[in-house]
């Protein structure tokens, strides 16, 4: 019975020995040799290399993480690779800042953004600023929805011009190379204000500053959507337009056509637009258009002394308009007015013999 003992007491020894040597064999590989991990069985791993990856269809996946995460990491080695999933870069540490695969260190984020942080809706030139960051080269901005950065991009201060929307006055700090920092926020809460056409601010229905909609026309140059939004009462392209007269080029004011019509330009010539008879020189609109004028249209014009008769249309009757006597068909004209016939006015006319008698005889008396 004490032999059998001896004997399983050396088998367990021997069990041990044997792990120990292979465990010792093993790890004395892995520390004289480098690891390779590869899919192609004939692969050879370079001697320099303590972890040879070879691959013809995959990569080397880094941990990817946030420059937040990354500041995160405690104690950092020197040399401790991440890929930045923020600016799609790989990281390194250097032992004393991290840096891009260029060198390029990333700057430390602004601390505070001080300002107003209650303006009123549509409020401009309200002031923002950080304190300088060493490490930055410049600061990039963001502003709410409708607000515009009226001045500073780029500096550790700014001017904002707000619309009527809430959000955040946003910074962060920029580098040359590139890398930048996490922004900081300001949250911004506008303070609701009824517009007014004085108050200096582009608000309401004003097509332009305290102008327009229901304000009081713009000037030229101003922005516009009706005619009505300009002093002028020309709004072309949303911009008004000059004031306009008979001589610019343009249909405009209450012109009927181009630098014509209306009350205050020359009257339209034959075949442009109209809207009354007084916009046409031939007085005569017909179908918004122009015509020209003739001796039965109705209208005193073209060179009649009154309405279709004299000139070059036949005379006119006693008591019309004349300038000579043969605008009149008594062949009178006194006074600018067609005269009846008479005896003894020097002309045959009436029921005068103008045969026999030429001048004032015949039936005369």
């Amino acid at each position: 019975m004490e032999t059998l003992q001896f004997f399983h007491s050396l088998k367990r020894i021997a069990i041990k020995s044997s792990l120990y040597v292979f465990i010792f064999i093993f790890y004395t590989n892995i520390l004289g040799q480098n690891i390779t991990i590869t899919d192609d069985d004939g692969y050879t791993p370079d001697n320099s290399a303590i972890l040879d990856v070879k691959s013809t269809a995959k990569g080397l996946l880094l941990p990817r993480m946030t420059s937040t995460e990354r500041n995160d990491i405690a104690s950092p080695a020197a040399g401790l690779v991440i890929f930045n999933s923020e600016t799609k870069k790989i990281n390194y540490y250097d032992g004393s800042e991290w840096l891009e695969y260029n060198g390029c260190g990333f700057p430390a984020s602004p601390t505070e953004i001080s300002g107003n942080t209650t303006p009123d809706q549509y409020q401009t030139g309200v002031s923002y600023s950080i304190d300088e960051v060493l490490s930055a080269d410049s600061y990039n901005w963001t502003v709410p929805e409708e607000a515009s950065i009226a001045s500073g991009q780029g500096t550790s201060s700014i001017t904002v011009d707000f619309g009527s929307v809430d959000g955040n006055v946003s910074v962060r700090s920029e580098k040359d190379c590139g890398n930048v920092s996490v922004y900081i926020h300001l949250a911004i809460t506008l303070q609701e204000v009824a517009p007014t056409c004085t108050d200096e601010i582009q608000n309401g229905n004003e097509t332009d500053t305290d102008c327009g909609g229901s304000c009081s026309p713009c000037g030229d140059g101003d922005g516009c959507l009706l005619d009505a939004d300009c002093v002028s009462g020309s709004c072309i392209g949303g911009v008004c337009q000059a004031s306009p007269s008979c001589s610019d080029g343009v249909l405009n004011g209450d012109e009927t056509d181009t630098d014509c019509g209306g009350g205050s330009c020359p009257a339209c010539t034959s075949g442009q637009g109209c809207v009354v008879g007084s916009d046409c020189e031939s007085g005569v609109c017909d179908g918004g258009v122009c015509v020209e004028a003739s001796c039965s249209d109705g209208v005193h014009n073209g060179n009649e002394t009154d309405t279709d008769c004299g000139g070059s249309c036949s005379p006119c009757g006693d008591g019309d308009g004349c300038l000579l006597d043969a605008d009149c068909v008594s062949g009178v004209c006194s006074g600018g007015v067609c005269q009846s016939p008479e005896c003894g006015d020097g002309v045959c006319n009436g029921g005068e013999d103008c045969v026999t008698c030429p001048i004032d005889c015949g039936p005369c008396k």
